[in-house]
């Protein structure tokens, strides 16, 4: 329920503030928009030869540029103050404000213009139609959003610049007024949302606490638990069929887990069976006195650790071609040796390659690699692998 609602409230949230961020544009690009109509009306109201005349506050061309431009204040509650401005080589200066000598901020002639924003500096001079400050500005008279328009003379030469300013803080009246009423909507909002959360969060816990019992179960090894109550709503009865199945596929996993562990085991149990044969026929061959004994000792200890049908080693004669079998452990063996079996190096069998390459080799009776074996003393035989004995990379 928690989570839920604070999602949703998060959203709610997320949603109130771009349409707070959203009016709060719409509100200064409209703002902007009718101060730029403002301000080029009154630029078209402006006398630039009057304007030229005034030397003084108070004569005939400043009461009648002031009457005028006070006419342009009044006709709209917004606007803060409409005054005209002159440049010398000290800097921008007022000639006309439109309001009276004891009002707030009142420039009276000739008074310098201590705090003028980049944009009117930067286009004073240049300036050949309406414009409007970016943002805000704020300077020695306080926090407005202004627009400039330049005035012409008869002549077409530009003698001043009109200055208008609406304050901010009829804008930002406007933003709070929206905003306290966002707020107001979010926090009826958030109610039906904490109400609409538990709700659904007690429909869907109910079942999920049935799925949390059940794998409680499957934690303690009752594998064999399935959910019968199954929930009303799709995607949870699907979790709970989902559930059930893996129930079984990890019940399955299981036994066959188990089985592998004790084929595995049993393998390891082999393995170490062998090495420990392997330990021992070399323990007991350390003993052996001479070649014949420990010949001896080897086949018949092969043959009775690893369970062999038969063990045979071959000796190479002085010219290394022939690989003459010295001593055997079965009775066919046996025979064999007694008979001075041998077989020519490189072309007889796998022992004759073995000899020749060097290397193991395997022959199997089974597959591509099958090898019919037809020696009458060893008639049993079905597989043979050959391993060449080096002693300094010599046969």
């Amino acid at each position: 329920a928690i989570v839920l609602i604070i999602l949703a409230a998060i959203f709610a949230g997320v949603v109130a503030s771009i349409l707070y961020i959203n009016f709060k544009n719409e509100l200064r690009n409209s703002l902007r928009h009718r101060l730029e109509n403002i301000t080029a009306l009154a630029g078209l109201q402006q006398n630039g030869d009057d304007l030229l005349k005034v030397q003084v506050e108070g004569d005939e061309s400043f009461q009648k540029i002031r009457e005028q431009n006070l006419k342009i204040r009044k006709a709209d509650s917004e606007l803060r103050f409409v005054y005209t401005m002159r440049k010398d080589a000290q800097g921008i200066y007022f000639i006309v404000d439109a309001g009276l000598p004891n009002e707030t901020g009142y420039s009276p002639f000739g008074k310098r213009y201590e705090e003028p924003s980049p944009t009117l500096v930067e286009n004073f001079d240049s300036m050949k139609s309406t414009l409007i400050e970016p943002d805000f500005y704020t300077d020695e008279y306080g926090t407005f959003l202004s627009g400039y328009t330049p005035i012409f003379s008869s002549d077409g030469k530009r003698v001043g610049v009109l200055g208008v300013d609406i304050s901010a803080n009829t804008i930002r009246t406007q933003e709070r007024a929206f905003l306290i009423r966002l707020v107001v909507i979010y926090l009826f909002a958030l109610v039906l949302l904490v109400f609409a959360g538990l709700l659904s969060a007690n429909y869907l816990a109910k079942p999920i606490i049935g799925l949390r019992d059940m794998t409680n179960k499957i934690s303690k090894g009752e594998f064999n638990s399935r959910i019968t109550n199954i929930p009303h709503t799709r995607e949870l009865a699907e979790l709970a069929f989902d559930f059930n199945a893996m129930t079984e596929n990890l019940s399955t996993l299981i036994n066959d887990l188990e089985q592998r562990v004790q084929e595995r085991t049993a393998g390891l149990t082999k393995k170490t069976d062998q090495l420990r044969a392997a330990s021992y026929i070399a323990r007991q061959t350390s003993e052996a006195q001479d070649l014949t004994s420990l010949l001896d000792i080897v086949v018949n200890l092969l043959t009775d650790q690893f369970g062999f049908y038969h063990a045979g080693i071959f000796l190479l004669n002085e010219t290394g071609e022939e690989a003459i079998l010295q001593t055997a452990s079965s009775e066919g063996g046996k025979r064999m040796v007694e008979k001075g079996h041998s077989l020519t190096v490189g072309t007889q069998g796998i022992v004759g390659y073995a000899a020749a390459q060097k290397k193991v080799r395997i022959a199997l009776d089974v597959g591509f690699d099958a090898v019919f074996f037809n020696n009458p003393d060893l008639p049993l035989t079905r597989s043979e692998v050959a391993l060449p004995l080096l002693v300094r990379n010599k046969v």
